[in-house]
């Protein structure tokens, strides 16, 4: 496999879970207007406390930053 398939992969990654975390927010808004619980929020809390870990470990960076590089990304996320 190529830099620029590996590069591919790790865009297309990143813009899943990118897509999800926005879902996630939007959930945890939705919840927040109206009052209603269930367990579409406690999913989306949890994602949201999971991806505040990571960006807390990974220095405030998106952990896919450093692989884009690595095979040739010209800008970072």
């Amino acid at each position: 496999m190529n830099d620029a398939r590996r590069l591919s992969i790790i865009r297309a990654v990143h813009t899943v879970i990118y897509t999800v975390m926005a879902a996630s927010t939007f959930t945890l808004i939705y919840a927040g207007i109206t009052g209603k619980t269930g367990i579409w929020l406690w999913g989306a809390l949890s994602l949201l406390a999971v991806e505040s870990a990571v960006f807390t470990g990974f220095g405030f960076k998106c952990p896919l930053t450093g692989l884009a590089v690595k095979y040739e990304a010209k800008t970072g996320y």
